[in-house]
């Protein structure tokens, strides 16, 4: 019973993620709905992702409320219904409690957001996703903070470089070339040609902690594996879009519509052959 109810919750969650990073295509990138499934289709398989959706549930989960509070704030309206700002509050809360490191990217996130914009709903959101998260974290007397203390002493450790020995400057490099190096290149089109700034900002902020090991090379607190996977979930938003932009500059309406089913192909076997594949035989 255990198995299946992490199965089946993993699985719903995972659906919803999907339907959020759809949200965030709509509405964040204004991509039309063709392409907003494109990149979908694209996103769910790249690898980073697959990484997360293994065992990394409550990173998922948080990953999810996440997409879903910055498709509510990140564009400009006129005028936001009560019912989504309550919405895009209770989301926020959620994301900031779900899992420390999600929480802490998506308050600076909206914290930096609020400043640039200074939208009276975004800076409302930051308010409570700060005050979420630090009363989160608060040691000892928190009743929230003891409960996460005892689920995390009876739950295994998560790591994605398993050993000390393995925690190097050169497997570091070597783990964010497999999870970026093909994501590059489309990547940074696609950071030029987007304008919405909501997505921009937890990406340079987890590629910039990615390489906290070339000035902190021994500190294994900072993670540095964790965040180089998160930063792979965030880049393939704009490597799609990238993509995307070279594509709609041929002619042949054929020939872009080959191209998209072409690339989305390749990711997805690459993906399914990730996910499919032994730990004895890795595909990479």
């Amino acid at each position: 019973r255990p198995h299946l109810t992490v199965t089946t919750f993993s699985t719903v969650v995972f659906g919803f993620f999907g339907v959020s990073v759809f949200l965030i295509a709509r509405r964040l990138m204004e991509l039309g709905i063709h392409h907003s499934i494109f990149l979908t289709i694209f996103v769910i398989f790249q690898i980073a992702v697959l990484r997360e959706a293994w065992d990394l549930h409550r990173d998922l989960f948080a990953f999810l409320t996440m997409f879903l509070t910055f498709s509510l704030i990140g564009r400009k309206r006129k005028k936001i219904c009560t019912r989504y700002v309550s919405f895009a509050l209770a989301l926020s809360v959620i994301t900031a409690i779900s899992d420390g490191m999600i929480g802490a990217l998506f308050v600076t996130s909206l914290i930096i957001y609020a400043g640039i914009t200074r939208d009276k709903n975004v800076i409302l959101c930051a308010l409570v996703a700060s005050g979420s998260f630090l009363l989160a974290i608060l040691p000892s007397q928190n009743a929230f903070h003891i409960n996460i203390e005892r689920f995390s002493e009876t739950s295994p450790p998560i790591t994605t470089v398993p050993s000390n020995d393995q925690y190097n400057r050169i497997n570091l490099l070597i783990l964010f070339g497999i999870i970026n190096g093909l994501l590059i290149p489309t990547g940074i089109i696609g950071f030029k040609v987007v304008k919405n700034k909501l997505l921009k900002i937890p990406l340079l902020i987890v590629i910039v902690v990615s390489f906290s090991w070339v000035v902190f090379p021994d500190m294994k607190s900072l993670v540095a594996d964790r965040w180089i996977i998160l930063s792979g979930v965030f880049l393939s938003f704009f490597a799609a879009c990238g993509i995307l932009h070279l594509v709609q500059r041929l002619d042949s309406q054929h020939v872009v519509t080959a191209m998209i089913l072409s690339v989305s192909g390749i990711y997805a076997i690459m993906g399914i052959a990730y996910a499919i594949m032994s730990e004895d035989m890795p595909f990479i």
